[in-house]
């Protein structure tokens, strides 16, 4: 018996064919999207290694496999709504290396009033070198482009002294 790779019943190709789903490029990184096929292997194996070989990268780091972050939160809301898959996750990839060095979403699309909240993670080996400021610009300068968006937030809690000194800037 060989083995053959799952059929995934979420169409990657929603959203797919505007620039909303184009990765975002920054000076060092590219933001790609999570696509609803790659959210349902993360939520079958995280470790899964068909994922990203399609894409041109690798996650050696192993984001988003032991701590899967926002992908609880996520997962349910790609199911009903592939579409906003440019907006909930994107891998945060190196341009020089092609590795996964973190990532970052918005909670949800827009609210009613124009508010959108992003939260991001950077591996441990990446961090202090400035790119997790590079994903919140490169980000935010996408998504203020998108229809219906009036307001960025970025909680950050009290004791996270790294996303304080980029708030603070």
């Amino acid at each position: 018996m060989t083995d053959r790779p799952q059929r995934h019943t979420l169409d990657d190709s929603v959203g797919m064919g505007d620039a909303t789903a184009s990765p975002i490029p920054t000076a060092r990184l590219q933001l790609h999207v999570v696509l609803p096929r790659e959210y349902e292997m993360l939520a079958q194996d995280p470790a899964d290694a068909r994922l990203w070989v399609d894409r041109g990268f690798t996650n050696p780091h192993g984001h988003l496999q032991t701590d899967p972050g926002p992908l609880p939160h996520r997962w349910p809301k790609i199911r009903q709504h592939p579409e906003r898959a440019p907006y909930l996750l994107r891998v945060a990839v190196h341009r020089e290396f092609r590795v996964i060095i973190g990532s970052a979403g918005f909670h949800d699309v827009p609210d009613v009033d124009g508010v959108i909240e992003i939260g991001l993670e950077i591996v441990p080996q990446f961090r202090g070198q400035g790119y997790a400021t590079e994903v919140l610009h490169g980000m935010w300068g996408w998504v203020v482009d998108q229809t219906n968006v009036r307001a960025l937030r970025y909680t950050v809690r009290p004791d996270n002294r790294a996303s304080q000194s980029i708030i603070g800037r």
